[in-house]
């Protein structure tokens, strides 16, 4: 009995010992026969079932608190995890969904196992307890990642996440985009896959300072790099990094955007920038004072120091020649000598340059094709840009700079090259009109100083002959009744030789005066030369005999010219008439002629008369220099005859010079073209 009352009583602490643990539990436990009615319940199951306990006990449990799913549909009871228990003795741990007393439900994370006596189930028992605030708090870190994959997924930039080691664990549709590479083509594998080859030695260096958290300021921070495409294309980024953390694990966010549209704008944007600056550098130089030369030099240098141009430092700059379809080379930088004496005169239509002046239009060629048709041994392979210099119509010049071989022609570098081309023209014509404007006023100056020496010799020489008029006339006023018939002859000799020296400075000073103001009859035309010396020593024939000078005609008869008859027949009857006034009696005078190129014919009157010093050579055919003396019969020269002789020489295309000998004799020399095609 003692022994029965013992067992009894450690029962008894063991129930007590049971009842305390339930009661005491932080979740809801009860127990369930295989009916699935209640045969314990907890306090925390009742409470958070909102039942009271004896609500509970005996009662059947799927009918209480698991009658419907959380969708309002009914929950059939051979459906339920607990049925299972009970009836095929299996356990089950899970999430399901209870209802309170009240009708309301929640969530809750739940255990069923089998309660078993020889073997056989006799009931179970379920543990559960409220998840809800856990569920919501799962919910709710769903949603945020649900905004936070749509984000990233909608994002145009690429999001790209990565471990410590560069391996890649994010990558949105931006990335793919950017990119090329598939989400599953690149999740796993390396960055290195898109970054260029010549980078990732810096990407490793850089990762493992940010690793080792010795460089933390390119974090939070936005830095331009070179991305690589699945193509091979290597393009320009902007990268922002930051970095984050778990409890083991440091990762890296990038958002990298491709720049390559604004680095295209940009660029785009500096050359516009650069062809204004040089555009105006080139019309700086029309207000620097500078010859047409250095500004074609100067402005040829801006040309070739345009950085998008990508030129070769090598250019050159012709100028059409005045008359002639041709381009002359007047300025240079870097040019081989080759060319430059090869292209010193380049033909309209022939090469490049040729062909830019004859067409009007810009030529251009990536290496040395079959147009480039000035060739010489080693010439280096290039290309070329030759640009028209045009205004109203009329090629001024053309620009030709080199290109390297292979370069494409750019609609913007052609927009820029004309442009340039049209300031060029500027400068030409600019640097012409003040050529023209300085060469007139310097020959402004030179005719006016002409003028006043040609006026100042005229009143010089016109004392001489008209003191002469004044003596005689004041001698034969005074006492003409005493004067013999000889004395009467000599003096109305002498009046008539004064007369006839101011009748030639009077002539002299008109044709003088008609040259210089261009109103002079100019007519050329096709001449027998024999004929027209011929002329003039007959006009000095008579003064010869009476010196008994020899005059000699060594002119061809067949011989032509083209000149202005007048004045060459003015100019023979100066050099002859002066080479009678200067050769002694008896003395010997010979015109000769001779062709001295294909062009020009050279006349000379050589005499045998006093000859003069070279320095009085060397003064001849200047107006600032006066020349003059009597003749060998005391004939008086004032050398104004002369200054004519050059005004009308070189009117018509030719020249004149002297070679003289003291004691020897003189010989005149002038040139006129032979025929209309060289005048």
């Amino acid at each position: 009995m003692k022994a029965k009352a013992e067992t009894e009583a450690e029962k008894l602490r063991g129930q007590q010992a049971f009842n305390l643990i339930l009661e005491s539990a932080g979740e809801g436990i009860f127990g369930l026969d295989l009916n699935g009615n209640h045969t314990f319940v907890n306090p925390k199951a009742a409470e958070l079932l909102g039942f009271k306990i004896e609500e509970l006990i005996g009662k059947h449990s799927h009918t209480l608190w698991h009658h419907t799913r959380p969708n309002g549909e009914p929950y059939p009871g051979k459906e339920c995890h607990i049925y299972a228990t009970l009836h095929e003795g299996i356990s089950h741990t899970g999430e399901e969904y209870f209802w309170r007393k009240d009708g309301t439900g929640f969530s809750v994370d739940f255990s069923t196992t089998p309660i078993s006596e020889t073997g056989k189930v006799v009931g179970a028992v379920v543990t559960f307890q409220d998840i809800t605030e856990r569920k919501l708090a799962e919910e709710t870190l769903l949603a945020s990642e649900e905004r936070f994959r749509s984000v990233t997924q909608s994002a145009n930039d690429a999001i790209i996440i990565s471990n410590k080691l560069g391996t890649i664990l994010g990558w949105n549709k931006g990335a793919e985009k950017i990119f090329g590479f598939a989400n599953t083509e690149i999740i796993g594998k390396s960055l290195e896959l898109i970054i260029p080859p010549d980078y990732r030695e810096k990407h490793y260096t850089g990762m493992e300072r940010l690793v080792a958290e010795s460089d933390r300021h390119i974090v939070g921070k936005t830095m331009e790099l070179q991305g690589l495409h699945k193509s091979g294309n290597v393009f320009p980024v902007e990268l922002s990094l930051s970095e984050w953390k778990t409890s083991n694990e440091t990762f890296y966010t990038g958002i990298i955007r491709d720049i390559s549209e604004r680095k295209k704008a940009e660029a785009e944007e500096e050359k516009q920038r650069e062809i204004l600056e040089k555009l105006n550098d080139l019309s700086g130089l029309l207000a620097e004072d500078m010859t047409l030369e250095q500004s074609l030099e100067k402005g040829l240098q801006i040309i070739l120091s345009t950085s998008f141009l990508r030129l070769e430092q090598i250019g050159g700059l012709f100028l059409s020649e005045i008359g002639k379809n041709e381009l002359v080379l007047k300025s240079s930088v870097n040019l081989p000598e080759a060319i430059q004496t090869m292209c010193a005169n380049v033909p309209f239509g022939h090469c490049l340059c040729g062909l830019a002046a004859s067409t009007g239009k810009i030529q251009f060629a990536a290496c040395v094709d079959e147009r480039h048709e000035n060739h010489y041994q080693g010439i280096i392979d290039h290309g070329h840009y030759t640009i028209p210099i045009f205004s109203d119509g009329e090629v001024l010049g053309v620009i030709v700079v080199y290109l390297p071989v292979g370069h494409l022609s750019n609609p913007l570098e052609m927009s820029f090259l004309r442009s340039a081309a049209d300031v060029f023209s500027g400068i030409i014509i600019r640097k012409h009109a003040e050529n023209e404007i300085k060469s007139k006023n310097q020959q402004l100056q030179k005719t006016n100083s002409e003028k006043d020496k040609f006026f100042s010799i005229i009143a010089h020489d016109l004392r001489s002959p008209f003191s002469g008029f004044l003596n005689l006339t004041e001698l034969m006023a005074e006492g003409s009744e005493d004067f013999s018939k000889v004395e009467l002859t000599d003096f109305s000799k002498a009046l008539h030789d004064s007369a006839s020296t101011v009748y030639k400075l009077l002539e002299n000073l008109l044709e003088w005066a008609q040259m210089q103001k261009g109103t002079i009859s100019f007519a050329p035309g096709e001449l027998s030369l024999a004929e027209v010396v011929s002329f003039g020593i007959d006009t000095i024939n008579q003064r010869a005999l009476q010196k008994g000078i020899t005059l000699i005609n060594e002119i061809l008869e067949t011989q032509q010219v083209y000149a202005d008859e007048k004045m060459i027949n003015t100019v023979l009857r100066n050099f002859l008439s002066n080479a009678v006034k200067f050769t002694k009696r008896d003395g010997r005078i010979v015109v000769r002629s001779k062709k001295i190129d294909a062009e020009m014919i050279q006349i000379s009157v050589q005499d045998t008369g006093v000859g003069m010093a070279e320095k009085d050579v060397n003064r001849l055919f200047k107006m600032e220099e006066k020349v003059s003396s009597k003749g060998t019969d005391g004939e008086p020269s004032t050398g104004l005859g002369l200054l004519l002789c050059k005004e009308f020489v070189e009117k018509n295309g030719g020249k004149v010079w002297a070679e003289s000998t003291k004691g020897e004799g003189s010989i005149f020399y002038f040139t006129v073209p032979e025929s209309m095609q060289n005048n």
